[in-house]
């Protein structure tokens, strides 16, 4: 099942990397001129099998404080804002996706096309560092995560920010 899970991955990075998004694992990431990235992170199921493989898929939002991003391989945990991105948010019940050996991977990114749309309408309400930060001071932010934005990590990575401005 790893095996498939790999082939998935690539074919996932062929439908990604015309958005710009760079693979490294099951991390596809974009890194904008601003210092705002973005990450697709795609979370295997602990519980999976050699004959079966389930994921879902989780996105954030990364920056730093300056424009340069020293953490290149940051994850999913580490972003500011994040959510888990699954078919409940298209009026869905799962939170799974499920490979196995009967699995057609074309039939399954052919069912993920509209998360990825889901996906890019969430980064969507991230257009640049500047607005994100704006929207995290206002509290607007919060309402598209699934944890607490301002958390102590960020308050501090802020006032670094605006300590520099």
């Amino acid at each position: 099942m790893d095996e498939k899970f790999k082939e998935f991955t690539r074919k996932l990075h062929e439908i990604l990397k015309p958005l710009g998004y760079r693979k490294e694992g099951v991390n596809y990431r974009i890194f904008g001129s601003d210092g705002l990235c973005r990450i697709i992170n795609l979370q295997k199921n602990r519980w999976n099998t050699a004959v079966h493989c389930e994921f879902t898929l989780n996105i954030g939002v990364y920056f730093e404080k300056d424009e340069k991003i020293t953490n290149r391989r940051f994850k999913e945990y580490d972003c500011q804002i994040r959510k888990r991105a699954d078919e409940r948010d298209l009026g869905g019940e799962k939170e799974w996706w499920l490979i196995d050996s009967a699995t057609d991977l074309e039939e399954l990114l052919e069912e993920l096309l509209p998360m990825l749309r889901y996906i890019e309408e969430w980064f969507g309400h991230f257009p640049s560092k500047d607005e994100t930060i704006a929207k995290i001071l206002d509290g607007s932010a919060q309402q598209y995560s699934d944890t607490n934005i301002m958390h102590n990590d960020t308050k501090k990575l802020l006032e670094e920010i605006a300590g520099s401005i």
